[in-house]
């Protein structure tokens, strides 16, 4: 209608719904950067909207620090991507391949090491490390392995948050209700062993080991650098790979692929939920 107005996309405050918020919800918006603003702050902030002279602002209290970190081990908020760096991941293992090597590739190459009972082993730690971190308990060993999910502290939004993370580290699509298909760290352990199991005893390709590789690959592409020459011919190869696999489909146009450029094929691959 052309008046002017602003509009305030306010963060938590620590009254009102906020104020319901448990420990557990606390801590775990304060792991992603949130923090919660006082009635003072709050005032301050509507004062500051009023004249900061834009039709969109968004009053809230964010740890830098905190969203740094998060950036450090891939769980930093989709929203809050854009204010900080994503370093590229480094390596601590003998058997990683060098700087960049993605989570997923590294913990790959672990397990391509270990016999049965240490893979399940190592994945079981890193399930109780993950849930420590994630619920606010002392230590992973204070993570019952035979206890349920939803009895250690897990609701809906923190059962995302370790799909989240294990997706990250594993290179896996976990699905979200992971944790309550398979309900005790126990459980996901010997789930996710299945689906990590070297291809060499499994016998064949699965849809999920083709998602690791996937997923190792657009982490490579997003943390490599490449000149302008060495991104066309990446974006040759992709489109060419991507023609190949869509050429059975019946009547299938592939025009736009064949067009496409390198940056809309990566597009692609996060439209496609390949993170």
């Amino acid at each position: 209608e052309g008046v002017p107005a602003t509009s305030l996309a306010w963060g938590l405050w620590d009254a009102g719904m906020g104020g319901a918020l448990t420990g557990t919800d606390r801590r775990r918006l304060a792991r992603g950067g949130f923090g919660a603003l006082d009635a003072a702050a709050g005032l301050a902030l509507f004062d500051a909207a009023l004249a900061a002279g834009r039709s969109l602002v968004v009053p809230i209290a964010l740890d830098l620090g905190a969203v740094r970190a998060a950036a450090g081990d891939g769980t930093v908020p989709e929203l809050l991507r854009g204010l900080v760096g994503v370093p590229r991941r480094a390596t601590n293992t003998a058997s990683n391949t060098g700087p960049g090597t993605s989570a997923a590739q590294t913990l790959s190459a672990q397990l391509a090491t270990l016999d049965e009972a240490e893979r399940d082993k190592l994945l079981l730690d890193l399930i109780r490390a993950r849930t420590a971190a994630i619920l606010g308990y002392p230590s992973p060993k204070a993570v019952e392995v035979t206890r349920g999910f939803l009895e250690l502290g897990f609701d809906s939004l923190t059962a995302v948050e370790l799909r989240n993370r294990l997706n990250t580290e594993t290179g896996l699509r976990l699905t979200v209700t992971v944790l309550f298909d398979h309900p005790t760290p126990t459980a996901l352990a010997r789930h996710l062993g299945e689906l990590l199991r070297p291809d060499q005893e499994s016998g064949t390709d699965t849809p999920d080991a083709v998602y690791a590789e996937i997923a190792g690959l657009e982490a490579r592409l997003k943390t490599g650098t490449f000149d302008d020459g060495h991104r066309v011919a990446i974006g040759q190869r992709l489109r060419t790979l991507a023609a190949a696999w869509a050429a059975p489909a019946a009547g299938a146009d592939n025009d736009d692929l064949q067009s496409a450029t390198a940056d809309e094929i990566f597009d692609l691959l996060d439209e496609l939920g390949i993170q």
